[in-house]
């Protein structure tokens, strides 16, 4: 499985599901990357994660976007929260477009105070289980009271 992530932590944790260069005709892990510096970054990140997602989706293979949960709620800086906003949009898309064929997309939400393993465990949850198909599973507390995109 291919899992593309920035930060040695969510390489580490996600490392028994795959690595950068991983199949992707066995999935994708999509980790948004934070504290982008400007609009050619936004431009890029979304690039990629479109482009790995449509190699992943035609081979049948699963999806999950990871963002952050802050960004999410437009809380973040405005390019980490475009960022994750349009993937939360692209998995809702991408998710009905696979209804027929019952392919497998999935968006995991964390806040930065919870533990990496938390994030490894809910990324391998929701792959094995297809839990919340085109919908955000959130990790921590910082959400709670909020309205989700």
């Amino acid at each position: 499985m291919r899992v593309r992530a920035t930060r040695p932590e969510d390489r580490a944790v996600l490392g028994p599901l795959g690595d950068q260069s991983g199949s992707v005709d066995e999935g994708v892990v999509f980790v948004a990357a934070r504290d982008l510096a400007d609009w050619t970054s936004v431009e890029e990140e979304l690039t990629e994660a479109f482009r790995l997602a449509q190699e992943a989706s035609v081979a049948g293979a699963p999806v999950v976007f990871v963002i952050d949960s802050d960004a999410m709620l437009g809380r973040a800086t405005p390019l980490d929260s475009m960022v994750a906003t349009g993937l939360v949009s692209g998995a809702r898309t991408l998710a009905f477009e696979g209804l027929r064929k019952e392919r497998y997309v999935g968006i995991v939400a964390t806040d930065r105070s919870e533990s990496a393993g938390s994030l490894g465990e809910a990324v391998h949850f929701a792959i094995a289980s297809r839990a919340g198909h085109g919908q955000v599973i959130t990790l921590g507390t910082g959400h709670a009271g909020a309205m989700f995109p």
